[in-house]
Formats: C-alpha cells, sequence, structure tokens
C-alpha cells in the first residue's frame, strides 16, 4: 500500500469515525429553547386529576444529567415558565403531548422543534386515554409524563432499534415500547448531553 492509498484510507476511517459520533445520538429536536435551566408551573388540572407527584418525579429523572438542564417549580405561571396540565382529549389513543412555542409582542405562537428554537412548552398528558387504555397506573403515568418533559429539553422519539427498549422517550405506539420504564436509559442522558453538553 502506498502512501496516498495509506493517507486516503486514513481519511476514510477518520470521516468515517466523526459522521459516526455525530449521529450516535441523533434522537433530538434540530432546535432547541433558549435555556435549558428553566421552571414549570402546573394548571389546577395537575392536583384534581392527581398527577402532582408524577411530574414532580418526571421533572426530577431529567435533573442531574447535564449542569445545563434544571426544571424547577413555580407557582405562578408567567413569561419564563413551562406550563403543565392534565385533561381529556377526543383522539384516541393519545395519552400525552408536549407543543413547544415562541412568545411575541403579540402573542405566541406553535414552533415546530425541527425548524425553529422555541421559548417555553406546553405539557399535557390526557387521563380519559390513560384509563381507557388500562395504564392509568403509578407507573404507565410516570412514563408518559418523564417522556413528555423529555421532548420539552428537546429529545425526539427513539429511532435507534438498538435503544428502544430500554429508551423512556420511545413513542407510544412502537411495538418496542415498555411503559415499565420511569427513569431515563444511559442512551437518552447521553442525547441529553449531546445536545445541552455536560
Amino acid at each position: 500500500m502506498n502512501k496516498l492509498t495509506k493517507l486516503i484510507a486514513l481519511f476514510s476511517l477518520v470521516a468515517l469515525a466523526a459522521g459516526a459520533a455525530s449521529v450516535a445520538y441523533a434522537d433530538v429536536f434540530a432546535y432547541k429553547r433558549g435555556t435549558g435551566i428553566y421552571k414549570a408551573w402546573y394548571d389546577s388540572s395537575v392536583a384534581s386529576y392527581g398527577y402532582t407527584g408524577k411530574f414532580d418525579w418526571a421533572r426530577s429523572k431529567w435533573a442531574g444529567v447535564s449542569s445545563k438542564v434544571s426544571i424547577g417549580y413555580q407557582s405562578t405561571n408567567d413569561s419564563t415558565t413551562d406550563e403543565y396540565y392534565v385533561g381529556t382529549s377526543s383522539t384516541a389513543g393519545l395519552l400525552g403531548l408536549t407543543s413547544p412555542y415562541v412568545r411575541h409582542w403579540y402573542g405566541n405562537s406553535y414552533q415546530d422543534p425541527d425548524t425553529g428554537n422555541w421559548d417555553y412548552c406546553v405539557v399535557s398528558l390526557y387521563d380519559n386515554n390513560l384509563d381507557a387504555a388500562g395504564l392509568k397506573t403509578d407507573t404507565n403515568i410516570k412514563n408518559t409524563a418523564t417522556h413528555e418533559v423529555g421532548h420539552s429539553i428537546g429529545l425526539a422519539h427513539t429511532t435507534s432499534s438498538g435503544n428502544k427498549a430500554a429508551s423512556i422517550m420511545t413513542a407510544g405506539d412502537d411495538a418496542a415500547k415498555d411503559r415499565s420504564i420511569t427513569t431515563p436509559s444511559t442512551y437518552d442522558t447521553s442525547n441529553v448531553t449531546s445536545k445541552w453538553g455536560s
């Protein structure tokens, strides 16, 4: 093998390794919120449905993963907070939903997390659908709440087949989804640090 061939082979290996590193933890949205350190406000529906402890659990499970990610609690709703709700949905099978928004002087607008940064999220859990699916248990609600809060810090659904079984971020309709999981996996936390830093 001559020097040029060796150089090309080495360059190819370096490029391949760099490409692999950039997609090793790829299940994140293309954009993110302005800061990973923020607070959440709970609508009265959270307590009335009995989900306060579930959302507290979900916020705490993402704590300590990165020094740049922390979700506190705030008793008043203002322009700095995420909003948490529990209610019902007419969309069958929809257990939870996280919607990112951008604040403007003239009002707020939905922001696709793959096309731009956002300021805050509305995180909702749907009690009627959890109940209808036989999933209204402590473990299943914690799974759903932690999953939805994961979206609020910029994580997308897990697409890596080798990581789906252990990931809290696996989509609810995926056959690999394990609803007994209530904490982020190593893959999930690696996604957080790849997006925000350690």
